[in-house]
């Protein structure tokens, strides 16, 4: 038979056609595949628990912690575990992060004696404020140099609403910093405190012995329980 000229082109075109056809299902496929879901890390320890996830903006692990803040029972329930994790943490070396409540608010001044005293480097304090109506705000105040609380910052945040809506300083209430691990006992015994909060450093510890590589870098967000220790009143947690 004789052999047609056209025919080595015709397979040709139609090897083109399954070509086409092929790269657009790999093309779909891809395209409709999902990402891949952030691996979530987490621990119930009863009185508190926490998830992890890694943030997908910038790659960093990020925590929250959770606790019944509603009830007193729940609040003291945090505050006892803390103060059992604390004394397992004073065994080991080093500094540590720390976020203290104190039980009723301390006067600045006080206050300063008494962060160097126990060897707090503090990184930020909050300072409770009412207005003539008793509306409660705070003013969150960062160190300067080696004065953990400077009354410059402090005068100036009251400067600028003296004219609107003037405030009257009630104290500390908390403060967030770093401590050697070895001086959080007595902190824990301290009649001032009501809470030393250890817990990112635990969940720093299990993330890392989870194989995360980055754990000491984790951003720990845990909110202080001061405003729920007035609504409950202050009284059931001297």
């Amino acid at each position: 038979m004789k052999r047609s000229r056209f025919a080595r082109p015709r397979l040709l075109l139609i090897g083109s056609c399954l070509l086409v056809v092929a790269l657009s299902v790999t093309l779909s496929t891809s395209v409709g595949r999902a990402a891949p879901a952030p691996q979530m890390h987490g621990h119930n320890y009863g009185a508190w628990s926490y998830t992890a996830t890694r943030s997908s903006a910038h790659g960093r692990l990020e925590a929250a912690v959770r606790y019944d803040n509603s009830s007193i029972a729940g609040l003291r329930a945090y505050a006892d575990a803390n103060r059992i994790l604390a004394n397992q943490l004073a065994r080991s070396s080093g500094e540590t992060e720390v976020q203290i409540t104190f039980s009723t608010p301390m006067d600045p001044v006080k206050f300063r004696s008494w962060a160097t005293n126990v060897g707090l480097t503090v990184q930020a304090a909050d300072i409770r404020t009412v207005n003539a109506k008793g509306r409660r705000s705070t003013i969150a105040v960062f160190p300067r140099g080696s004065d953990p609380l400077p009354q410059a910052i402090i005068d100036r945040q009251l400067a600028r609403n003296l004219t609107i809506d003037p405030l009257t300083i009630r104290g500390v209430v908390d403060a967030r910093g770093t401590i050697d691990a070895t001086r959080l006992p007595s902190v824990v015994a301290d009649t001032n405190v009501f809470l030393a909060d250890v817990t990112p450093s635990v969940i720093r510890r299990d993330l890392s012995n989870e194989g995360e590589v980055d754990a000491t870098q984790t951003l720990v967000q845990v909110q202080p329980p001061f405003w729920a220790l007035e609504d409950l009143g202050l009284d059931n947690f001297r």
